[in-house]
Formats: structure tokens, C-alpha cells, sequence
């Protein structure tokens, strides 16, 4: 698996190679700034009852609070069936950011 750091890492990496004339600490900053990156908690722990543990592998991106995509795809090219959807809609990101979100984040990153 990879870590949070090496997921920032390949990010940046990427917006190197659209803008090879970026400025490195400038860029740095504009991702530290600008995109949050960890491992999503859930609020009663990661063990049931029956101590079976909770897992989540979908990925989250949440763009300017307007748009949403939820899915399977990796960061990186594979030979995987990978599945998401997008909704562009800013009402019903808003939405999902109140009910589903929010409190994922509240225990997981702050």
C-alpha cells in the first residue's frame, strides 16, 4: 500500500510533468495549501462487535466543494475493472459532503 506522503508525492509529480517550469517550493506550497490527503476513519473505530475490522478503498475527490468522485481508480495505470462516478452537481456535493463526508473527515484528518 502506499502512504499519504507517497501519494502527495506522485501528485506532484504529475502536475511537474504539465508544468515543467513550475517553481518547486511554489508548487509544494500550492499542495500543501490546497489538498488533504489521509486515510479515512470511522467514528465507532476499525473493529465490529464480532471484531471483524472495517475497511474502505474507495477514493474521494472533492473539488471545490461543486463536484465529486467516488470510485475505485488508482492513482496509477493497472489492468484492474476500476469503477466511480462523478457527480457535478453542487447541491448534491454539498449534500454528500454533509452527510457522507464530513463526518468520515472529522475523525479521520483534523
Amino acid at each position: 500500500g502506499w502512504s499519504c506522503v507517497d501519494v502527495a508525492a506522485e501528485i506532484i509529480k504529475s502536475i511537474r510533468k504539465q508544468y515543467k517550469h513550475a517553481d518547486d517550493d511554489d508548487l509544494r506550497k500550492k499542495v500543501s495549501d490546497n489538498l488533504r490527503v489521509c486515510f479515512i476513519k470511522h467514528a465507532h473505530g476499525k473493529a465490529y462487535s464480532n471484531s471483524g475490522t472495517v475497511g474502505m478503498h474507495a477514493k474521494h475527490f472533492i473539488v471545490d466543494d461543486v463536484c465529486t468522485y467516488i470510485g475505485s481508480q488508482n492513482l496509477y495505470v493497472c489492468d484492474l475493472a476500476e469503477w466511480g462516478v462523478i457527480i457535478d452537481d453542487e447541491a448534491q456535493t454539498k449534500k454528500i459532503m454533509e452527510d457522507y463526508w464530513y463526518p468520515m473527515w472529522e475523525v479521520s484528518y483534523l
